[in-house]
C-alpha cells in the first residue's frame, strides 16, 4: 500500500512540476516578445524575426494591438467571401475556448422573455449572416470588440446573389436570359416580397451590402450616403475586399495580432453559372444606377484598403507573397493524395504541419460548422442562443487547422 502510494504522490508531483515548467516557457517567450516589440516597435508576434532581413516583419506604425484580439463580431454579408472568413475564425475560435452568439435577435428575445437586461457578456464571436444592429451589438458585446465585415464590387455581388438565391425562379422569371431580363425590367420587381421583405432601392436585392450594414430609409443623396459611410468607419475596425482578398487577409492578421498561418484557407461556396462572365457595359449602369449606396461604400473601402498597403510598404508585398505561397500549396496539398503537408520556417510564420482530415474542416460553410461539428452544449445565460467552445466534442474532430501539438 505504502509504494502504490508512493508512486501516486511521484506521478501527481511530476505532472505539476511539467504543467509548471510549461507555464514558465510561455510566460518566458511572452516576455521576451514583448521585450523585443518594446524596443523595436514592432507589432506583435510569436517569434524573433531575422535582424538581417528589413522586410520582417511590418513595423507596429498604425497603432496595431500588442496582445492577439479576442472579441470579434463579423457581419457576413452574403456572396462577399464571408463563408470562406467564417470558417478561418471559426477554427481560430474552437482552438482557443471562445464563446460564439449563434444568433442574436434569438438571444435578444431570451433575455426579453426572461425580463433579464441586455448587458455585455464574456462573448467573443458572432459569425452568421445578420443585418448589423448598433444598439444590439452594443449592448451584447464588450467595448474592446474588434467589428469585421467583408465586401465586394457591387456588380460581382449581385450576379452571385441572383444565381444562389434563384431569383429568376422566385419571380417566376422564364426568359432566355434571366439575369438580363431582369436588369431591363429591374423596375417591374419593386414592391415584390423577397426574404419577407418587399424589394426597394434598398433591400435584401438592391443596395444589399448598404441593407446589412443597417440602412434603413427608402432613398439616399450623396450627404446620407456619405454620412452613412462615416459611420461604418467609425464603428467597423476593418472591412475586407473579396477582389483583394489575400491583401486583406495580411492586414488583418496584423490588426488581430493573429499568426499567419492561422489565416490558411480554402474557398468555400464557390459556384459556378451562366450570367457569371457577364460584361455588359449597359447592364452595369443600369445596376449602378439602383444600387448608388454599393457602389460609394466599395469603391471607399477599396480606396482606404490601398491607402493602408502604400502606407506599409515593401514589407508588405514580402509577406504577401508567402502568404500566397501557403495558400496555393495548402490548396494543392487538399486536392493530392498526400497525407501530411509542411510548409518550413519562414520570417513570418513557424514551421507547420498539416494533417489531410483538415482539408475537410477548411472546406467546409458556416452551417455545415455549425451543425455537423460537434462542440458541446449551449452556455447557461443565453439558452440556444450562443455556443460555448469550450466544451470539447465528444467525436474528436480536429477543428483547428494547425493545432498545438503539429507546430514544431
Amino acid at each position: 500500500m505504502a509504494n502504490i502510494f508512493y508512486r501516486q504522490v511521484c506521478g501527481l508531483t511530476l505532472l505539476v512540476s511539467l504543467l509548471v515548467i510549461y507555464n514558465g516557457i510561455q510566460l518566458f517567450h511572452r516576455l521576451q516578445c514583448q521585450r523585443f516589440m518594446h524596443k523595436n516597435k514592432w507589432r506583435c508576434t510569436y517569434f524573433v524575426p531575422d535582424k538581417r532581413n528589413q522586410l520582417a516583419p511590418i513595423p507596429n506604425t498604425q497603432n496595431y494591438p500588442r496582445v492577439a484580439v479576442t472579441n470579434i463580431y463579423f457581419l457576413k454579408i452574403h456572396k462577399c467571401g464571408s463563408s470562406t472568413v467564417a470558417n478561418i475564425l471559426f477554427r481560430h475560435g474552437f482552438d482557443r475556448n471562445m464563446t460564439l452568439v449563434v444568433d442574436l435577435e434569438l438571444y435578444k428575445r431570451r433575455m426579453i422573455q426572461r425580463k433579464q437586461k441586455l448587458s455585455p457578456r464574456k462573448v467573443n464571436m458572432f459569425l452568421r449572416h445578420s443585418v448589423y444592429d448598433h444598439l444590439l451589438t452594443s449592448k451584447v458585446f464588450p467595448n474592446n470588440t474588434f467589428y469585421l465585415a467583408s465586401i465586394r464590387e457591387p456588380f460581382g455581388m449581385f450576379k452571385s446573389y441572383f444565381n444562389f438565391f434563384h431569383l429568376a425562379r422566385r419571380f417566376n422569371i422564364s426568359a432566355k436570359e434571366p439575369f438580363v431580363y431582369y436588369l431591363n425590367n429591374i423596375k417591374q420587381y419593386l414592391g415584390v416580397k423577397h426574404h419577407h421583405r418587399r424589394i426597394s432601392k434598398f433591400s435584401p436585392v438592391l443596395n444589399h451590402m448598404g441593407f446589412m450594414f443597417g440602412f434603413t430609409g427608402d432613398s439616399a443623396n450623396a450627404t446620407q450616403i456619405a454620412s452613412f459611410i462615416k459611420n461604418i468607419q467609425n464603428r467597423f475596425s476593418f472591412i475586407i475586399i473579396l477582389e483583394y482578398f489575400d491583401e486583406s487577409l495580411v492586414l488583418l492578421r496584423h490588426r488581430l495580432c493573429w499568426e499567419l498561418t492561422d489565416f490558411v484557407y480554402l474557398h468555400v461556396n464557390q459556384n459556378m453559372y451562366r450570367h457569371k462572365t457577364e460584361r455588359r457595359v449597359y447592364l452595369r449602369k443600369i445596376h449602378r444606377e439602383n444600387s448608388q449606396l454599393d457602389y460609394a461604400i466599395y469603391e471607399h473601402f477599396n480606396k482606404t484598403l490601398h491607402v493602408q498597403i502604400q502606407q506599409i510598404g515593401p514589407a508588405f508585398f514580402a509577406e504577401l507573397k508567402t502568404f500566397k505561397k501557403i495558400v496555393q500549396q495548402v490548396t494543392s496539398f487538399c486536392k493530392s493524395n498526400t497525407s501530411v503537408f509542411s510548409f518550413p520556417t519562414t520570417h513570418w510564420n513557424k514551421r507547420f504541419l498539416m494533417e489531410r482530415k483538415q482539408c475537410h474542416l477548411l472546406a467546409m460553410a458556416t452551417q455545415e460548422l455549425l451543425y455537423n461539428v460537434p462542440w458541446g452544449r449551449f452556455v447557461h445565460y443565453a439558452s440556444t442562443g450562443a455556443v460555448d467552445f469550450s466544451k470539447t466534442s465528444k467525436f474528436n474532430i480536429p477543428v483547428s487547422f494547425i493545432t498545438h501539438n503539429l507546430i514544431v
